[in-house]
């Protein structure tokens, strides 16, 4: 026993050196998780900015969607990149919708962009599938045709109420009472 405590007597620093690997040890562990950490806290940014991307690509989506079935959005006979884009959705995300036909098949594309981030969204129907909108003016005068335009306006002094042209409430009118018959008023001022 004292031989061994003499050796290590001798052998000065070893303790220091000893310490210095132990410290040297958990350094590089604790390097080794804090990269694994900024690499989930990179990752999880993306991921936010993917779905702002893939937000905007819908955004994209339904207005292409609306404008054939609703708008009357006159579909081109060729494959077109760019029929509907907004620069800026107001979160810093874009869209870019293309469109691609091939006989009775309509394709939209569109594509969602945030910070770098692309998402895209695709949409193939049949042409056939769209609705037709008819305007429809049957016993109407004035109004709303039902497919965005108008069944005509009325005369001065005249307004549309349910597609006919009535007379106008008299000026200073707050509320209208209708008597029998409907030129006839009574206002409350």
């Amino acid at each position: 026993m004292n031989l061994f405590y003499n050796n290590i007597k001798n052998q000065k620093g070893v303790i220091l050196l000893l310490t210095l690997f132990i410290l040297s040890g958990i350094l590089i562990i604790t390097l080794g998780a804090a990269e694994l950490v900024l690499a989930g806290i990179k990752m999880n940014r993306l991921a936010g900015y993917s779905n702002l991307a893939y937000f905007a690509s819908e955004a994209g989506m339904e207005r292409a969607l609306w404008e054939a079935r609703k708008n009357s959005y006159a579909l081109p006979d060729v494959d077109t990149d760019n029929v509907f884009s907004l620069a800026d959705l107001g979160n810093n995300s874009a869209y870019q919708v293309n469109y691609a036909s091939s006989t009775s098949y309509v394709t939209f594309k569109s594509i969602g962009i945030y910070a770098g981030a692309k998402r895209s969204v695709e949409s193939t129907y049949l042409v056939s599938e769209l609705p037709v909108c008819t305007p429809d003016c049957t016993g109407k005068v004035c109004g709303d045709d039902g497919c965005g335009g108008s069944c005509g306006s009325c005369g001065d002094g005249e307004s549309c109420v349910d597609g006919a042209c009535e007379p106008a409430p008299p000026a200073g009118c707050n509320f209208v009472f209708p008597m029998a018959f409907p030129w006839n008023f009574s206002c409350l001022f």
